[in-house]
């Protein structure tokens, strides 16, 4: 299978890693989602970014590539990406490192990646889009919204909810049964015991609002 990786960043460098470990995964090229001319050409571990978007619809036009993974850290960009690789007909992929444990009766959606020692308990969902780094911990019965961004070392108890294109940095926690709004912001080492509303940026141990809808606190 032909891939693609829509996106030249840390992620497309995970993807990479990733793919490694398949046989069947053959990386093709990375496209520049930034669209900087000066990076198109550059080789990054074993692949070469092709060029912008346009790039893409000539592959797919020409029969180049089967399937395609966004790899853009920007939770919004994603899921515009997402939506429009979908329109261009092409299958999304996973990439699931084969040290990251996955119950039998989690389920994933399509175009995730996830990275060595994650583990991901039995009843968790995991959306479209969704990033989960190396460590990160999500346990049973939780959800993670689509092209939410699950950072190192975090952690989600049970039953707690993430939103769509919400953000939990590296070496937060969770407790049981929280719900994480759309487009919210945890920080790194963050401790959240009550439920976080869309659009608010919580940091501290216990979490405190410092950011709500853009507007600071």
């Amino acid at each position: 299978m032909n891939v693609i990786l829509v996106g030249a960043g840390a992620q497309a460098k995970y993807a990479q890693e990733i793919y490694r470990h398949y046989p069947d995964r053959k990386v093709i090229g990375m496209i520049d989602v930034m669209d900087n001319p000066d990076y198109w050409g550059r080789v990054i571990d074993r692949a070469t970014v092709l060029g912008n978007l346009s790039v893409l619809e000539s592959l797919i036009a020409q029969g180049q590539v089967d399937a395609a993974l966004i790899c853009t850290g920007n939770t919004a960009q994603k899921e515009q990406l997402w939506q429009w690789v979908r329109r261009l007909g092409l299958e999304m992929i996973n990439a699931i490192h084969p040290q990251a444990v996955i119950a039998s009766t989690a389920e994933l959606g399509t175009g995730v990646i996830v990275n060595a020692c994650a583990v991901i308990q039995p009843f968790a969902r995991i959306g479209h889009g969704v990033m989960i780094h190396a460590g990160a911990i999500v346990e049973h019965d939780s959800v993670v919204g689509d092209f939410a961004n699950l950072a190192p070392g975090s952690r989600l108890a049970g039953w707690v909810h993430v939103g769509k294109r919400a953000t939990i940095f590296t070496g937060a926690s969770i407790i049981p049964q929280i719900t994480i709004g759309d487009d919210a912001v945890v920080g790194a080492g963050t401790v959240v015991i009550r439920d976080v509303a869309a659009e608010t940026t919580v940091v501290g141990v216990p979490a405190r609002v410092v950011n709500r809808a853009g507007i600071a606190r």
